[in-house]
């Protein structure tokens, strides 16, 4: 369950939820020139669930969509999204 919350020409916000409805996480996409940025954070009683990687594949989704290549920023120590991201097809 993924829903677009707030959306505007150059961010928007979706809201993850798991089967009984309750939030897990989000996703957004931020659109810079002719790209768009990601970024996802689940909630810590939720993690490794894989809705990590389900919020991801739904942004990955959009983008093909529209047609935008997607760039990640991420920490170098930032391991658990780095594995995240590389499992996303990130290089």
């Amino acid at each position: 369950y993924f829903t677009c919350y707030k959306k505007d020409y150059t961010y928007r916000v979706f809201l993850a939820k798991n089967k009984d409805n309750i939030a897990v996480g989000y996703g957004a996409l931020k659109r810079d020139q002719n790209k768009l940025y990601v970024t996802e954070c689940v909630a810590k009683k939720y993690r490794n669930y894989g809705y990590g990687y389900k919020i991801l594949q739904n942004l990955i989704k959009i983008a093909n969509k529209e047609h935008l290549p997607v760039v990640a920023e991420i920490l170098s120590t930032n391991t658990a999204s780095l594995a995240l991201h590389k499992k996303g097809g990130f290089k």
